[in-house]
């Protein structure tokens, strides 16, 4: 069984699908009235758009200010014609001229071309410049306290901006405040300990300068003892050996030192003894014979035979001479009898050792004239000296000098 449609539905249905038609219609044309009024109709050239209009909106509302910039001009210039007028005493009610300036004599003014009598009303004038300056001042007045007068949002804007800075300057400035505070106390503890640390070394250094300062007096006593010292020539001889016989016959003497001992015929030996503590120089030997541990000498003087004869255990000695080492010299000067090379060539055949400079390891210095730097140098090393007299009786005191030899 086929079943009916409704008549009604059927109705509303086509009712429905025809509006919709119409409302698409009327959107379309609608859309198209837009689009012409947006872009413009061709076929009307002349036509109104939107940005046309929305141009001529802008140009008069630019026009609306330049008049309302002029009418405040204008305003401006009668408020100063009026003052300017009211100097004068020119007073105008609407277009009746209440007095002013006239000339002596006469009763009327020329104005805008017409002639009109002057009101000489002093009280009505007076009135009236009242009246108009009040209203002047409530115009003022009213200008001047309106709401756009009393409102200043950009500068509030600024204000508020400002004080929020300001506000956070604050904050900044207090917390480097506290932080510079806290930098202090740290550096305030520090400076404490630095100061005790200082104190401390300044008491150790200055023990230690006290200390060194007794160091340096002391040797500073040292050095001027030493310095202090004279120059001491020779006056005794060390022992190098002993005579262990006499023959007084033969004029002859055997000594205790022999070739082992580096004795050479020719050797002088000063014989001397110690009597109560003190130095006795008795005589002096020539070695004539060697043999391996004893020599034999001749006597070559005696001081005085009688009461100091050469006798056995005797000492014998020589500057020049030591069994265990070589002496070591130095020669400085200005000499009478012979020159420094001469002198050290008898040093070196007594069996001695010349050097140039005075330092460690050196013996005897054989000084002349002239000779009071080294002198002094040979007091710093505790050396002997020497003259020239003294060393050839050691070494050659037969010598015959050769020709030019003497000085």
């Amino acid at each position: 069984m086929a079943s009916r449609i409704h008549p009604g539905a059927l109705g509303v249905t086509i009712f429905c699908f025809v509006l919709t038609i119409a409302f698409v219609a009327g959107a379309y044309s609608k859309a198209s009235d837009l689009a012409v009024l947006r872009d413009g109709d061709p076929a009307k050239p002349n036509a109104d758009t939107v940005p046309k209009l929305l141009e001529q909106r802008t140009a008069l509302r630019r026009e609306i200010a330049a008049l309302e910039s002029d009418f405040r001009v204008r305003r401006q210039e009668l408020e100063r014609a009026d003052i300017e007028l009211s100097r004068n005493l020119v007073h105008w009610q609407q277009r009746e001229l209440l007095g002013g300036i006239a000339t002596p004599g006469r009763e009327t003014a020329v104005i805008r071309g017409e002639s009109q009598r002057l009101k000489r009303h002093r009280f009505e004038q007076a009135r009236f410049s009242i009246e108009e300056i009040s209203k002047r001042l409530d115009a003022w007045r009213n200008e001047y306290q309106s709401a756009e007068r009393q409102s200043f949002p950009q500068l509030d804007q600024a204000i508020a901006a400002r004080n929020r800075e300001l506000s956070e300057v604050n904050q900044r400035i207090a917390d480097q405040d506290a932080q510079f505070q806290r930098e202090r106390s740290a550096l305030l503890e520090r400076l404490d300990q630095l100061k005790a640390e200082k104190d401390k070394l300044e008491k150790t250094q200055a023990a230690e300068r006290s200390s060194r300062l007794t160091r340096i007096a002391q040797l500073e006593d040292r050095i001027r003892k030493l310095l202090g010292r004279e120059f001491k020539w020779l006056t005794e001889l060390t022992p190098v050996g002993q005579i262990v016989a006499v023959e007084p016959r033969s004029n002859r003497a055997i000594i205790d030192l022999g070739a082992r001992d580096r004795v050479f015929p020719g050797l002088l030996f000063e014989v001397f003894t110690v009597d109560k503590g003190g130095y006795v120089e008795k005589g002096m030997l020539e070695v004539i014979e060697v043999q391996a541990d004893i020599s034999v000498c001749r006597i070559i003087s005696q001081k005085d035979p009688k009461r100091l004869p050469l006798a056995k255990d005797d000492r014998i000695g020589n500057p020049v001479f030591d069994p265990r080492r070589p002496r070591v010299f130095v020669i400085a000067g200005e000499f009478e009898r012979f020159d420094p090379p001469e002198l050290a060539s008898f040093i070196r055949r007594a069996g001695g050792i010349v050097v140039d400079k005075i330092g460690p390891g050196v013996d005897f210095l054989v000084a002349g004239a002239r000779s009071e730097r080294e002198q002094t140098q040979a007091r710093e090393y505790i050396l002997l000296g020497m003259t020239e007299e003294q060393l050839l009786k050691y070494v050659q005191p037969h010598f015959v000098p050769q020709a030019g030899g003497r000085r």
